[in-house]
């Protein structure tokens, strides 16, 4: 700077330092924008998988009062299973390139609830041995009771719920094969 005003140096040295400034706050603001949208598209994620659960979880909690393993047929989009004086059901379809939980409750109340990926998913019934597609599953022993349900995305599970196994009364319980021998 001399005494009649700044150079054309000088305003360059401060342009550079000002377009620097601006370059480093631009591409801070980028980062924090796409950290943004990653963290609300999983925080979207896992609210519906919460709603998944809670509707997979609402849907047998409706049926208490005795085991449901013989009662319940299902395949890989549906299951079905009487439930007080109505059928209480669920259905996996796909709409708008979604896939969404439909669970009808033994109150007549339907819900839909989007599951909490892109993928196509698919009901899989657990039993002590096995898990399928379908139940009763045609390879099954006769005796061998439904364990539980899952919503899944290839291997990945979605949603799960545990059902209640009745043993006969004269049971001893074998934790080794995880079953039931009478004496």
């Amino acid at each position: 700077m001399n005494r009649e005003g700044y150079s054309l140096a000088d305003t360059l040295a401060a342009m550079l330092i000002i377009g620097l400034a601006m370059v480093g706050l631009f591409q801070g603001v980028g980062l924090i924008a796409r950290t943004q949208t990653t963290n609300n598209a999983e925080a979207l994620a896992n609210q519906r998988s919460r709603a998944v659960q809670r509707g997979l979880d609402t849907l047998f909690a409706s049926h208490t009062h005795r085991p449901i393993g013989g009662l319940l047929v299902g395949e890989p989009s549906a299951i079905a299973f009487p439930c007080d004086a109505a059928n209480c059901s669920a259905r996996l379809t796909r709409r708008h390139g979604r896939t969404w939980l439909e669970v009808r409750h033994a109150r007549g109340r339907a819900t839909a609830l989007v599951a909490p990926t892109d993928h196509p998913v698919s009901f899989r019934f657990a039993s002590r041995a096995q898990e399928t597609d379908r139940w009763p599953a045609a390879d099954a022993p006769a005796e061998e009771p439904l364990r539980g349900v899952r919503i899944v995305d290839g291997e990945q599970v979605v949603a799960a719920v545990t059902l209640r196994v009745e043993q006969s009364p004269d049971c001893i319980y074998d934790l080794v094969t995880h079953a039931c021998r009478t004496p």
